[in-house]
């Protein structure tokens, strides 16, 4: 399981998103570049903020697990 922190900026005009990933029992670190819809989206899973409507990778995730429930189902005809 990887550490999760949140960290604000001191320069709060400039509003640069990165997420910077750090090796675990290392020193390398590998920043990452977002825009602001991303790291809105980040902050709010990471927060446990309810939406008022999926996001979209959350529907893409949705759709996705639906997509694979139905190649496991049996082909039957009578069910077409």
């Amino acid at each position: 399981m990887a550490e999760v922190r949140r960290a604000s900026a001191d320069d709060q005009t400039r509003r640069l998103h990165v997420i910077v990933l750090k090796e675990q029992g290392g020193s390398r670190r590998l920043p990452i570049y977002t825009g602001s819809a991303e790291a809105i989206a980040l902050a709010c899973s990471l927060e446990a903020v309810e939406m008022p409507r999926p996001m979209t990778y959350q529907m893409a995730d949705s759709l996705h697990d639906m997509e694979l429930a139905a190649q496991a189902l049996p082909d039957d005809p009578d069910l077409a």
